[in-house]
């Protein structure tokens, strides 16, 4: 459903922190990011970029002229924090939440044109939206040359859209202080059972508008990601727990199910991702609970 014309002229509010930028290759990821940006049709947006000690951030991202916002966390605790980043950005936005839009990024993806225009139209009040899958590409030079794509539902759920009036409510806030996320690892999931939790809709906007996710060079970075930190896997556990929820949020595959496939056949979309199916994490998906508990200490040993 279509937002009423009254509610179409809300102000977007990016969140997202960086890598440092350092003249290599992923650089150029970062920037074709905030190309994307400039290049949006709809222009009624604010970039929130929280810097967790990241080098030359600053100064590269106002050389685009974006409307920006930097908030700065020195903590010794974690490199970064996507908690902190969400959290900063619904602070830029807490005087007009009630006529805003809250989009948490990572600064790998590459929107469509379209993109600001067709969450501000489709975004219901108190709802919450994917682009998911994203077309992954393994390297700058496989996007440039528009080659190699790959669509999963087990990665790449880089960028979860809210309706601001949704963080009004003092519980979905509690739960964001209370169950912080560091580093990398999980919160897509955590914020996908959020949505399940206090959204009154959820879509997806595949078939509306697509978004792109180059994979950075982790070799240039010299890190090695391991599937999350450890304190995002107790945390997100305790979370689950906590709320009554299951454990299939562990899996991009059933935090992809609780949403609505806007203007699309579910049929016409699972054959578009037939690559994915057969795959470890699907097959798990279709194991009945009482079974998949027996399994968990198996399955769950890495997390």
């Amino acid at each position: 459903m279509i937002v009423s014309e009254n509610d179409k002229k809300r102000e977007i509010f990016i969140c997202t922190t960086f890598r440092d930028f350092n003249g290599t290759e992923n650089d150029e990821i970062q920037k074709l990011f905030l190309e994307s940006l400039k290049n949006q049709t709809y222009q009624n947006f604010e970039l929130v970029v929280t810097i967790f000690k990241e080098k030359n951030v600053e100064n590269k991202i106002k050389e685009f002229n974006l409307p920006v916002k930097f908030y700065y966390d020195s903590s010794q605790d974690y490199k970064y924090s996507h908690t902190e980043v969400l959290l900063n950005c619904i602070k830029e936005a807490d005087n007009m939440l009630f006529n805003a839009i809250i989009v948490w990024t990572t600064a790998d993806v590459i929107f469509e044109n379209n993109f600001f225009e067709i969450i501000n139209n489709y975004l219901s009040q108190n709802g919450v939206a994917i682009i998911h899958p994203h077309y992954i590409y393994r390297n700058i030079n496989d996007f440039i040359k528009n080659s190699n794509s790959i669509l999963t539902l087990r990665s790449g759920m880089d960028v979860i859209v809210f309706d601001g009036s949704l963080f009004y409510n003092k519980n979905i806030l509690e739960d964001i202080k209370k169950y912080k996320n560091v580093n990398w690892g999980l919160f897509e999931h955590f914020l996908c059972a959020l949505g399940f939790l206090y959204a009154k809709k959820r879509i997806n906007l595949f078939y509306k508008t697509k978004v792109k996710k180059i994979i950075n060079n982790l070799s240039i970075l010299q890190e090695s990601m391991p599937i999350a930190d450890p304190r995002n896997i107790d945390s997100f556990k305790k979370f689950l727990k906590e709320k009554h929820l299951s454990y299939d949020f562990f899996y991009l595959f059933k935090c992809n199910k609780i949403f609505d496939i806007y203007d699309g056949n579910k049929l016409k979309y699972y054959w578009e991702l037939k690559n994915y199916f057969f795959t470890k994490d699907f097959l798990f998906s279709l194991i009945p609970k009482r079974l998949k508990f027996l399994l968990k200490d198996l399955f769950f040993k890495n997390k």
